[in-house]
């Protein structure tokens, strides 16, 4: 049955306290103004439940249509699909997490533990679907009965037939968690595996002190590496701790310094694996780099150095082997001789 779009009162609709994100006044203003002048665009998204109505998503276009003044609003009222209570509350925790997921918020931290939180629903879901198996687990085992049928050496009844066709669509059904929700809100496995990581790793109330600092996303996923989960919490303190500590130049960017005090750091080990399996001493390395690039960035604005790649000093090094027999220098840029001086 698809899910239809009435006007429902506004007090008729509560809001449960486990919403997986907070309203924020910088996300109602612009909207109070949107509304005002084009109206509601999207309805929110409710489900009857004796005789009132949950709020699944929403929150910041219902909040914004209360401070209006409206004293309805337009909502899709969702279908109960399960029986089970708990089964159904996962099922809207995703619907839920799917529209907060959508919009791309710049609150990394935040996105991740949102992540988190659909895939602790979808991993239930599918248990309940599968008897207890994880998706890969499923589809192992349907896929055996698959093969045996396909495989039968007798033309398959009416029966086996129904059978193999449920199966096949069986297995086109239950997904992995990321292609899930890949197919719901976008992105990659890859991205998607390295937001649960870092979910796992930094607790959400570090979300504030990291958007406080300015650390970036690639920031975040470069710092928390490694196989044991607890060194690995251990090096994204010391990580963290560090950022938050050093006092970067004028007009440099802490993610820039970081990633190449990483780089430096990597480079000097000589081993690809070290901060995999060493994450502590890696990030107290790290902390103590960091010191080296800060100040060849500020001498690098003071104009006391000049850093050069090993392309350029390969170019170096030709073009003094060439000086050595010419009698004048000529600079051309851009098929243009911009400077020229006589040696002999």
């Amino acid at each position: 049955m698809a899910n239809k779009i009435d006007n429902v009162k506004i007090t008729d609709i509560y809001i449960d306290n486990n919403r997986l994100w907070k309203i924020y006044d910088r996300d109602l203003k612009p909207l109070l103004e949107s509304i005002k002048e084009e109206g509601l665009i999207s309805p929110i998204a409710v489900q009857e439940r004796s005789g009132k109505y949950k709020l699944i998503a929403g929150e910041h276009r219902l909040t914004a249509c209360k401070q209006l003044g409206w004293e309805t609003i337009p909502a899709q009222i969702i279908e109960r699909e399960y029986e089970d209570n708990e089964i159904e509350n996962a099922r809207l925790t995703i619907l839920e997490a799917d529209e907060n997921l959508k919009r791309k918020y710049p609150d990394f931290i935040a996105e991740a533990h949102i992540l988190t939180k659909r895939k602790e629903a979808y991993d239930k879901i599918v248990e309940y679907k599968t008897g207890g198996l994880t998706p890969e687990e499923y589809k192992k085992k349907i896929g055996g009965k698959v093969t045996s049928l396909l495989n039968s050496r007798t033309p398959l009844t009416d029966s086996e037939l129904k059978e193999l066709d449920f199966l096949e669509k069986d297995l086109v059904n239950v997904k992995t968690f990321a292609q899930n929700t890949i197919d719901s809100t976008g992105g990659s496995e890859s991205n998607i595996n390295s937001k649960l990581k870092i979910a796992k790793i930094i607790p959400n109330e570090k979300a504030k002190e990291i958007k406080a600092n300015n650390i970036s996303s690639k920031t975040l996923t470069s710092i928390v590496v490694g196989v044991n989960e607890e060194e690995i919490k251990k090096a994204s303190e010391i990580h963290l701790d560090t950022i938050k500590s050093i006092k970067i130049p004028e007009d440099s960017n802490i993610n820039t310094l970081y990633q190449k005090a990483i780089k430096k750091t990597k480079y000097e080990l000589k081993d690809k694996y070290f901060q995999r399996n060493n994450p502590v001493e890696f990030a107290e390395r790290v902390s103590e780099k960091i010191h080296e690039v800060i100040d060849i960035e500020e001498k690098k604005k003071e104009n006391k150095i000049v850093q050069l790649t090993q392309n350029d000093l390969e170019y170096i090094n030709t073009a003094l082997a060439l000086l050595k027999n010419a009698e004048k220098l000529s600079i051309i840029v851009d098929d243009r001789i911009v400077f020229t001086k006589y040696i002999k």
